[in-house]
């Protein structure tokens, strides 16, 4: 049976468990037994039933069942603070005695739920923007750490917040170790605090780009709608009208306001020569029906002034992009204007011409030749044939 020693033939020798209410020898070593006590001998045996202060030693009734038993490197559970361990023989060394449940390991699970519901809590405050404005500056402080814990080879290659380190707020009521749901609640309210920032920051954005004041604007190029300047506005239109009356020398103002003009400097006052223009590419330029055009512009250079600018115009029309209609054939202008400091103008033209492709297979014509009666030969001199002379056909 059970007991029998290594005499007996090992082919019938078979183990025994008992199960139920079974007879048990206790000693109280650790202390009286009481009704329900998990009764341990190297491992748990099974449940008292009865109580038992002394002798030193004697027999209980203890209820026996296999599924009492677990390794004490299993489970434990710590006699004094009631600190149940998972994988630890010493759950309150590693829990401590304000948690419940101890486990030495990872756990898996498909989900943890917190207990959140509003009936289960007291005092309920949501908290300001202030508080979350502070809340992103705590995210923004967290140390993380790459660590291993003791028993864990260096391997294990974990991250995290050492306790010390994080700040109170997301710490566990112990403070030996993180709430994950304190922690999960302040980046949630630090997040809210960012979206907020980063919407005030959209909107700034978007009002200095409908409406902006300096004191100075210094640019090569400048593309506007309608220029004003104080309360005289001037459209395109009355720009070019003003612009025409100053090359034909009316002198007439166009504007109720008097138009102050800067004196040319010394490097403009005598300024005669228009800016040279060089067009990039072909000029002309011939592509067929159908396909992309990309212009490749021009460059303006200039005895005084640097980095000038160049107006193009399109079939006549400024434009800022090149956009050549080819859906049909036809022959397109673009022109190139660049105008000095001191006024000088220059300007050249591209032409690019849309062709259709020609046709691969176009059929071949052939107009037939009539035949012609020829004559004999009159004799030549020497009483012999004349010949005809040579004649080539071009169908």
């Amino acid at each position: 049976m059970g007991g029998a020693d290594g005499g007996v033939d090992s082919l019938t020798r078979r183990p025994l468990a008992l199960s139920g209410r079974v007879p048990v020898k206790v000693s109280i070593e650790n202390g009286p037994i009481a009704i329900g006590k998990a009764l341990h001998s190297g491992q748990t045996i099974g449940i008292a039933l009865e109580a038992y202060t002394g002798p030193a030693t004697g027999p209980v009734e203890v209820f026996v069942a296999s599924q009492y038993w677990f390794s004490p490197n299993d489970f434990a559970i710590d006699s004094n603070t009631g600190t149940i361990g998972i994988g630890t023989t010493t759950p309150t060394n590693i829990g401590g005695s304000n948690y419940r449940l101890a486990v030495g390991g990872d756990i898996l699970a498909t989900g943890f739920v917190n207990l959140s519901e509003g009936d289960s809590k007291a005092d309920i405050t949501h908290i300001s923007t202030t508080t979350a404005n502070s809340f992103l500056e705590t995210v923004r402080g967290l140390m993380v750490a790459e660590y291993h814990y003791k028993n864990e080879p260096a391997s294990a290659g974990r991250v995290g917040l050492i306790a010390e380190e994080a700040p109170q707020i997301v710490r566990s009521t112990k403070g030996n170790g993180i709430d994950l749901y304190k922690l999960l609640s302040v980046a949630i309210g630090a997040i809210q605090s960012l979206a907020e920032k980063v919407a005030t920051i959209g909107e700034t954005i978007a009002g200095f780009a409908k409406s902006f004041t300096t004191e100075n604007l210094s640019a090569n190029e400048v593309r506007t709608e309608k220029l004003c300047v104080g309360d005289t506005c001037v459209s395109k239109e009355e720009l070019q009208a003003l612009l025409q009356l100053v090359d034909a020398g009316a002198g007439a103002p166009v504007a109720s306001a008097p138009i102050e003009t800067e004196t040319p400097s010394d490097a403009t006052a005598g300024d005669t020569v228009a800016p040279t223009i060089s067009i990039n590419g072909n000029n002309p330029a011939t592509i067929n029906v159908g396909d992309s055009y990309a212009d490749l512009g021009a460059s303006v250079t200039d005895n005084v002034d640097q980095n000038l600018g160049i107006i193009t115009l399109l079939d006549g029309t400024e434009t800022v992009t090149v956009n050549l209609d080819t859906s049909a054939p036809g022959t397109h202008t673009i022109t190139y204007r660049a105008t000095d400091g001191a006024g000088n103008t220059a300007s050249r033209t591209r032409t690019v011409i849309v062709e259709a492709p020609p046709s691969v297979n176009a059929p071949v014509t052939v107009q037939p030749v009539e035949d012609t009666p020829v004559s004999d030969p009159a004799p030549d001199s020497d009483g012999g044939p004349t010949s005809a002379p040579e004649t080539e056909t071009t169908p």
